[in-house]
């Protein structure tokens, strides 16, 4: 079951908000908990009570930081939460990035391209709650995909990095990369990057989002299909 909130002040966007949701889940067959709000402050207070929530779908609108106020608030503590925010211009979906929107709207908002985010949110929760297993001297392994950061390959060996550690096993990259799914992209010979955890890429590098804002060289033969897949997830 996926669960939604939709925060929104005006009646009529969250009668449509919610709409586009149900429609979106009947046509797709899928279970959806669904609950509305009618304020920023009002979804946080439940939120705090520790009611779970996969997608946050909220509005940033014009001359006003509501959204983005609320966005600061979760990812104080939260960056699972998956954030949509319905905007009105470029410049606004830009400051939603800056607090790791998943994803950003234009109004007014299409139903085809509604129901196309949700369904790139769902894949996203569905391959971060798996699994990597691998074995490291003697020990069996399992990192949920979602907390690996990036994979640095040195000869046959590969190193996993997380914010946490680092654990280095036997493996070859062609194998390595047949393990992974589809948010783990090779960026140059020996490094595979979670895609989740780019903070920015720029032409010749791209910089993540941990505390450290480790910064990982794009190889030029990779260049065109990084820039590609990045594109592609924050459409």
């Amino acid at each position: 079951m996926i669960c939604i909130a939709i925060c929104n002040e005006r009646v009529v966007q969250r009668r449509t908000l919610r709409n586009l949701v149900c429609a979106w889940a009947k046509e797709r067959g899928e279970s959806v908990r669904l609950a509305c709000y009618v304020s920023d402050e009002h979804f946080f207070e439940v939120w705090q009570k520790k009611m779970h929530f996969d997608i946050l779908i909220s509005e940033i609108k014009t001359n006003q930081t509501d959204g983005l106020v609320l966005a600061r608030r979760i990812r104080q503590t939260d960056n699972e939460l998956l954030l949509l925010f319905v905007v009105e211009t470029e410049a606004l979906a830009m400051q939603a990035y800056e607090v790791q929107a998943f994803a950003c709207l234009m109004k007014p908002v299409v139903s085809v391209q509604f129901s196309e985010c949700i369904d790139r949110a769902v894949q996203h929760i569905a391959r971060n709650t798996a699994l990597f297993t691998f074995t490291a001297n003697g020990k069996c392994y399992r990192i949920p995909m979602q907390d690996i950061m990036y994979f640095e390959v040195q000869g046959h060996y590969v190193t996993l990095y997380t914010q946490q550690e680092a654990i280095r096993f036997p493996c070859a990259i062609n194998r390595l990369e047949k393990m992974l799914p589809e948010a783990f992209l090779r960026i140059q010979r020996s490094i595979v990057v979670n895609i989740d955890w780019v903070h920015v890429a720029c032409y010749g590098n791209v910089v993540l989002r941990n505390a450290a804002k480790t910064t990982l060289s794009i190889g030029r033969g990779w260049r065109n299909t990084t820039k590609a897949a990045i594109m592609n997830i924050n459409k």
